[in-house]
């Protein structure tokens, strides 16, 4: 193991990866939130994902080994209008954020490795951030990367949570003195490292309502 991997701040991941990743997988995700919507009403269906079809094209058969969500939840749109639910359940359109870009392929992609999918990808050879970029998960994943685009140059490597921190552990911070040290966090080490940092405003400004953010800038 290159002790390099050690270093948060060498967990990068070459914003060109980034865009040849999103090529790979964007026709699925386009398939897959036409045939999807997601539920926000209170209840037992809270943020699952809502089939349009049945049976959905994600699971043609009702069997575990022919389902496609990839460990997300679902519910058909019919099963809301059963008893219990409400009578017109409020659904949303499915946004392909990075947060669905996260829970549908980055972290089914690395489960199991015990790695993030920027070291998986660079196996063998960690590459140094020159930056840490800050950014909202519900953002549009297409409107991230072209604020990436915009900003950095296709050959930067930069610190981006969702592809630098293994997405299937939970890195808690420690406690010092009874109150929560950040520092102690990988992206929090990156940040100091890293040469510059990169906030990826988007359109609805949703980044300064999450803390995360909000603590990184």
């Amino acid at each position: 193991e290159n002790p390099d991997e050690g270093n948060p701040v060498c967990w990068g991941v070459r914003v060109q990866q980034v865009l040849d990743f999103y090529t790979d997988i964007r026709d699925d995700l386009d398939k897959y939130c036409e045939a999807h919507r997601i539920c926000l009403q209170d209840g037992p269906y809270k943020y699952h994902h809502v089939c349009l079809q049945d049976p959905c094209p994600f699971r043609p058969i009702n069997k575990a080994k022919y389902d496609d969500h990839r460990g997300v939840p679902f519910v058909t749109a019919a099963s809301l209008l059963t008893p219990g639910c409400a009578e017109q359940a409020l659904v949303a359109p499915l946004v392909a954020s990075t947060q669905l870009v996260v829970d549908r392929y980055i972290r089914p992609m690395t489960r199991g490795s015990g790695r993030s999918l920027a070291l998986t990808m660079n196996q063998g050879r960690p590459l140094r951030c020159c930056a840490f970029v800050t950014h909202s998960w519900s953002e549009p994943f297409a409107e991230f990367l072209d604020t990436l685009q915009t900003s950095l140059d296709s050959r930067d490597a930069v610190f981006l949570s969702c592809f630098s921190i293994d997405q299937n552990s939970r890195t808690e911070p420690r406690l010092n003195s009874g109150i929560l040290d950040c520092r102690s966090l990988p992206s929090f080490q990156a940040m100091r490292q890293a040469e510059k940092l990169v906030i990826a405003m988007d359109r609805d400004f949703t980044l300064l309502s999450r803390v995360w953010c909000d603590l990184e800038i």
